[in-house]
């Protein structure tokens, strides 16, 4: 088992493992959840994706995605961390400074019944500090449609500002 890599107030975040898809296929389910990300392969294929991801992101970066689990009930409340998109299609991510090293995007899902709680909010910022401290991220960028008030109300309380004209990229120094 992997160990914790940060603590919150409620949270505590550590490396996602296979044996979390079934819990993160639950999560994922919940009706609204999908609404702005991509959803789950099927269990095998997901468990496979996980599987390589640990192997491949993780040993390259030390970081990702990572799980997020309530401290009182250990329960996979959600999945948040930085990505590089060094190695990714530049068609995808249009500006040159999103594939500098310590440069990484933002990522997060939180639970359905935890949602408008702070809890984006504040494993955001401990992830945010930890990949500053730890890995050297000094630019973090996220995207997230101008529709999903939910996720541009975090980066706002986060400190990202909208980048340039666009509707959908937030950055920040940290």
């Amino acid at each position: 088992m992997f160990d914790k890599i940060l603590e919150t107030k409620r949270c505590y975040v550590r490396e996602i493992m296979v044996s979390d898809v079934p819990a993160e296929l639950e999560l994922y389910d919940s009706p609204h959840f999908t609404d702005f990300i991509e959803p789950l392969y099927e269990l095998e294929k997901e468990a496979e994706y996980q599987r390589l991801y640990v192997e491949k992101i993780y040993g390259k970066y030390g970081y990702g995605m990572w799980a997020v689990f309530d401290k009182e009930t250990d329960r996979l409340i959600g999945e948040a961390g930085l990505e590089h998109r060094i190695d990714t299609n530049r068609e995808k991510f249009p500006y040159d400074w999103m594939f500098e090293e310590s440069c990484a995007e933002l990522g997060f899902c939180i639970a359905e019944d935890l949602w408008g709680q702070g809890y984006c909010t504040e494993v955001c910022r401990a992830i945010m500090d930890h990949c500053r401290d730890h890995f050297g991220i000094h630019t973090v960028f996220a995207r997230a449609d101008a529709e999903n008030t939910a996720s541009v109300r975090v980066l706002t309380k986060l400190g990202f500002k909208r980048y340039e004209n666009t509707e959908k990229y937030y950055i920040m120094n940290i």
